[in-house]
């Protein structure tokens, strides 16, 4: 029977214990940084236009 024996299933992995290793390189930080700001910025931006609407979009009436 396959993966009856106790130790194969308790196996200890070899990355156990250690946190992921990404890409570190100055390129993708820079990059990572870069979308963090424009996230940052679109989100301002949402808030403030959901906080101060423009009067076409508030769906009022229409002049005759």
């Amino acid at each position: 029977m396959l993966g009856s024996d106790p130790v194969e299933r308790c196996s200890i992995h070899s990355n156990l214990g250690r946190p992921f290793v990404g890409d570190r390189s100055p390129k993708s930080i820079e990059q990572k940084k870069k979308q963090a700001e424009a996230a940052k910025a679109a989100a301002q931006a949402a808030a403030k236009a959901k906080a101060n609407p423009t009067p076409g979009a508030l769906g009022g009436k229409k002049g005759k």
